[in-house]
């Protein structure tokens, strides 16, 4: 995607090294106020649903965990998307509607 992710507190990238030391101290802050611990790779699983809440599109989400097609995407998300709308007008994946 080209774009920063995570910025350090000067705003450049955060190297590998820095972005976990950091990572670790969150969990174990967040780990004492009674926090399950979790994994990098399991902040994937807040993001999706959230961005699907505030109105991002299947074709975004798509592109932000870098599944190959929006098909993926729908099968892990769709369960967030049915409570939002049970028209089902989410299964065009984000594309403009010809009305």
């Amino acid at each position: 995607m080209g774009s920063i992710v995570f910025r350090s507190p000067t705003g450049i990238y955060w190297d590998e090294h820095n972005l976990a030391k950091r990572w670790r101290t969150v969990r174990e802050k967040a780990h004492e106020s009674g926090v399950r611990l979790l994994r990098m790779y399991d902040t994937r699983h807040t993001f999706a649903p959230q961005s699907l809440e505030s109105g991002k599109s299947i074709k975004w989400l798509q592109e932000a965990p870098g599944h190959s097609k929006p098909e993926t995407t729908l099968g892990i998300y769709a369960h967030v998307l049915q409570g939002l709308d049970e028209s089902m007008e989410f299964a065009s994946y984000g594309m403009p509607k010809d009305r």
